[in-house]
């Protein structure tokens, strides 16, 4: 899948049902300011939500911040990739936003973000990586169910994170 522009949502298949929060999901919609929703609507406000509980339900956010797939100047590949590979019951769903410019023209167009979140069938867990130029002051970074007790923030909320080359895996009782 590519994407193209700034605040853009777009559709997709999972490649096998995903429980989250207790409920299987088959499709998504991935945003090009880095997240996930998986309701039949997508969100695609560049306006990352802190504290997190007050964001969307259904989200998936592995760095939630403004991005432009569109950046003036920008080079390379600039594009949302999602496979699910493995074979049943151990299937992967991987989204990769892959050297993302950041929206802000104070972080050189130069130094886009490339990350993941990693969806595994066999226990609902999730991973989220951070490969290069994973850096921001005001990134959200998490995940969000349908109830006040379904929030899970990764790292402080719009304060100045270095990630690359981490990775963090959430685990839930599917």
């Amino acid at each position: 899948m590519t994407n193209a522009g700034d605040d853009a949502v777009t559709a997709g298949a999972i490649g096998f049902p995903f429980s989250f929060y207790g409920t299987n999901y088959t499709m998504f919609f991935a945003d090009t300011n880095a997240n996930i929703v998986l309701t039949a609507v997508g969100s695609s406000s560049f306006s990352n939500a802190c504290a997190l509980a007050s964001a969307r339900s259904l989200l998936i956010a592995p760095m939630w911040d403004d991005m432009n797939l569109n950046r003036a100047g920008a080079t390379g590949v600039h594009r949302i990739c999602t496979v699910a590979t493995g074979t049943a019951p151990s299937r992967d769903w991987v989204v990769t936003w892959e050297e993302v410019p950041y929206f802000s023209a104070a972080i050189p167009v130069t130094q886009p973000a490339t990350f993941s979140a990693v969806m595994h069938e066999t226990d609902s867990s999730i991973d989220f990586q951070w490969l290069t130029n994973c850096f921001r002051g005001s990134a959200t970074i998490g995940v969000v169910g349908t109830g006040a007790t379904q929030v899970t923030q990764v790292g402080t909320c719009n304060t100045a994170q270095t990630l690359d080359g981490n990775q963090v895996r959430l685990t839930y009782t599917p």
